[in-house]
């Protein structure tokens, strides 16, 4: 579906990128869900329901893992600039290989 996203303080998203962004984008309205932050995030382990950013999914260590996770989010959050009505739009997506 499409969500509002709101600016709000995050100690998580502070914490993960050292102090550089002390707030974060949190997807809101979603229904019986709450703080799903968009955050940096190298594995699934890091996520806790929240949305990781990153150049690519690959397969490392037989595990799936996002990369350049921390350069991507800080252009993300240059991107977003000051700009404070953002919409999210969320669909489900299977990867199908020919």
């Amino acid at each position: 579906g499409v969500y509002p996203l709101g600016m709000r303080q995050s100690p998580v998203v502070n914490r993960i990128t050292r102090g550089r962004h002390p707030d974060g984008w949190e997807v809101q309205d979603v229904p019986e869900r709450t703080f799903i932050m968009i955050h940096p995030g190298n594995w699934i382990e890091n996520s806790d329901g929240c949305i990781l950013v990153g150049r690519e999914a690959i397969i490392h260590d037989n595990r799936l893992m996002i990369t350049d996770s921390q350069k991507t989010f800080d252009a993300l959050m240059d991107a977003m600039g000051t700009r404070q009505d953002w919409d999210i739009d969320i669909r489900a997506f299977q990867a199908a290989y020919p």
